[in-house]
Formats: C-alpha cells, structure tokens, sequence
C-alpha cells in the first residue's frame, strides 16, 4: 500500500483488505520472525489496521472480506462452493453495502460482522 499511498491519499477509495493476519508469532521459521518485525510493537495484529494506520488517510473507507475464500472459488469459471454459502464481511459504514454487494455478486450471502473495530476477531 505505502507505493501507491501519495497517488490514492485524500481520493476517498475503498479499500478491501482479504489478507491474513499479521500474526507476531514464530512458528518454527524465519517468516514469522520476518512478519513479527514488520509489525508495531505493541500495535494491532489484523492487516486492516496495520494498512489503515500506514495510509493514514482520514477519506478512505476500509472494509474485508474473503479471508477464508481460496481464491479460485472467486472466478466466474471456478466451482461453486454451496456448503460455505456465507462469506464473512466487516468495515465501516460506509464501505459495507459496497462490498456486501459485490460478494452478492460472486454468488455468495454476506455475513456482516461489524465495523472495522471487530478486525482483531477474525
């Protein structure tokens, strides 16, 4: 995010977060000592905080969702996935209906969680 940060800055952009977890512990390897060091100390662990307080841009609106979706099932020529019809969503109110809307869109419900505050949970 910080590469595009000064072109998307005050643009008011929507930004979704479907990564995981900047989880701080090791296990077993070198990458999570590499992510641990990436990470505030003593700052949040979920990805959209860590970007939402990197771009600390005031205008753009957060929301995630498909962090338990593989990426396959998201294509219109990848296989349906009907025993998982939900897909977990969480943002502000203003970013929501936006992205509820496009996971409609893939075929799925979305499962709203809440706001941005419940990001650590999931």
């Amino acid at each position: 995010l910080e590469p595009i940060a000064p072109q998307i800055r005050g643009q008011r952009k929507l930004i979704l977060d479907i990564t995981n977890p900047h989880l701080a512990w090791t296990m077993g390897g070198s990458s999570g000592k590499k992510g641990a060091a990436l990470l505030p100390k003593g700052g949040p662990q979920s990805s959209i905080e860590v970007h939402k307080a990197r771009l600390d841009d005031p205008s753009a609106r957060w929301a995630a969702a498909y962090k338990t979706v593989y990426w396959s099932l998201i294509l219109p020529t990848g296989p349906k996935n009907p025993s998982r019809p939900g897909v977990e969503v969480f943002g502000d109110e203003a970013a929501l209906p936006v992205v509820c809307e496009l996971v409609a869109m893939h075929g799925w419900q979305p499962v709203v969680r809440g706001g941005v505050d419940v990001a650590p949970s999931f």
